[in-house]
């Protein structure tokens, strides 16, 4: 969302907290507690369920085994793989506490808006992208499938590749990183992606914009390219 050549409609969290509470029935059932599984309508009652999911969400950070604490979070965040060990408890513990103090705050009649501040960045969300063919293949397939791009954007932008090809294999096929758009400015006829991939057309560019020189940039595609395989 960084560059405008797009059209975003995301979910928002003022209005709906599915996955928070979840996250947070399915504590109440591990703990042996019995929370409501929606807030309910009056101030008294929606209160009590909002003070009812930070108790069971504290608990739950404290009292559960590592293995529980994680498939709790996991409903409602996204736990990047890099993080790991002790690192990953104190992160799962963060997560949970967090959600805990958000309720708390509801419990207390903070506004939805002002609550949802201490909530990590990380929260599950949904967003709806418009984008035309000109800025997929001019922007952010170029720039989101390098291997510079960060990991989560990395794999939508992947992901998005391989349906485009389903819908319009013929113009997709000559798009992908910022090495191959660089590469197919460069030449009289376009080159695609997997033939650049496999090593059935070589590069001719000395050096893709990441500034990698020529006899490194396959290694690096092909690098992308297996993750992207293994993830998609």
């Amino acid at each position: 969302m960084r560059h405008r050549i797009a059209s975003y409609t995301q979910q928002s969290m003022r209005y709906t907290e599915g996955v928070l509470r979840e996250m947070a029935l399915e504590a109440s059932s591990l703990l042996g507690e019995s929370c409501p599984s929606k807030p309910g309508k009056t101030q008294e009652s929606m209160r009590s369920a909002y003070s009812c999911y930070s108790r069971v969400l504290e608990r739950a950070s404290r009292e559960l085994d590592a293995g529980n604490q994680y498939r709790l979070a996991v409903k409602a965040y996204v736990v990047p793989e890099s993080i790991r060990g002790e690192a990953l408890a104190g992160y799962i513990s963060h997560l949970l506490s967090a959600s805990s103090e958000y309720y708390r705050l509801l419990s207390h009649g903070v506004q939805r808006e002002d609550a949802r501040f201490i909530i990590p960045h990380s929260v599950r969300t949904r967003i709806i992208v418009t984008m035309n063919a000109r800025e997929l293949v001019q922007s952010f397939l170029p720039l989101r499938m390098c291997t510079r791009a960060q990991w989560e954007i990395r794999r939508i932008a992947w992901g998005l590749w391989s349906l485009l090809m389903k819908v319009h294999p013929r113009l997709f096929k000559w798009a992908g990183p910022r090495c191959v758009y660089s590469e197919n400015l460069q030449r009289r006829e376009p080159r695609q992606l997997v033939d650049l991939v496999s090593g059935r057309v070589e590069f001719t560019i000395e050096a893709c914009p990441e500034l990698i020189r020529r006899k490194g940039i396959r290694a690096c595609l092909q690098s992308a390219y297996r993750d992207a395989l293994r993830e998609i």
